[in-house]
C-alpha cells in the first residue's frame, strides 16, 4: 500500500462496522444473493462475523414487515486491533467516500439520517491509501 504523496505505507488499516446492540438499529440494505455470491462476500469480508438477525422492513415484501437477513460485525480480533492502534489507525479515504456515495444513491432522506448517525472517526485519522494490486 501507499500513502496520497506515494511513498510506501504499511500503518494499521481500520474499517466501519456495526456493533451488537438490543436498543438501537443500524440502516442498511438488503440484496437478494446466491450461495457463490455469498461466499465472495465471506472471503472479502475475513475481519467480520456473519450473523443471522430479524430486521424490520420500511416498506412490506411479500407481505412480511420482517425477514431473517445476513449482517457482518468486526470480529472480536479486529476491535481488538483497533482498540490496540489507537490513534496511529487509518480509515482509508476510499472507504468513507464509498459508503458516502452508497447513501447518498438511495435519496436524500436515506442519505441524512445516515449522515446524522455516523459515528466520529476519532482516535483514527483518515487517509488516502492506495492499495497496490498484487504482483
Amino acid at each position: 500500500m501507499s500513502a496520497e504523496d506515494g511513498r510506501q505505507w504499511s500503518g494499521d488499516v481500520v474499517f466501519l462496522g456495526i456493533e451488537p446492540s438490543t436498543d438501537s438499529s443500524a440502516l442498511g440494505a438488503l440484496y437478494r444473493i446466491c450461495e457463490a455470491d455469498l461466499a465472495i462476500l465471506d472471503h472479502r469480508e475475513l475481519s467480520y462475523d456473519r450473523l443471522v438477525r430479524t430486521v424490520e422492513l420500511e416498506r412490506p415484501l411479500h407481505g412480511q414487515d420482517r425477514l431473517d437477513a445476513f449482517v457482518y460485525i468486526p470480529k472480536s480480533a479486529a476491535q481488538d486491533n483497533a482498540a490496540r492502534v489507537g490513534s496511529e489507525g487509518v480509515i482509508m479515504a476510499r472507504y468513507i467516500r464509498l459508503v458516502d456515495r452508497a447513501f447518498r444513491a438511495l435519496g436524500p432522506r436515506i442519505y441524512n439520517e445516515h449522515a446524522a448517525t455516523m459515528p466520529d472517526t476519532h482516535p483514527f485519522t483518515v487517509r488516502e491509501i492506495i492499495r497496490e494490486p498484487a504482483s
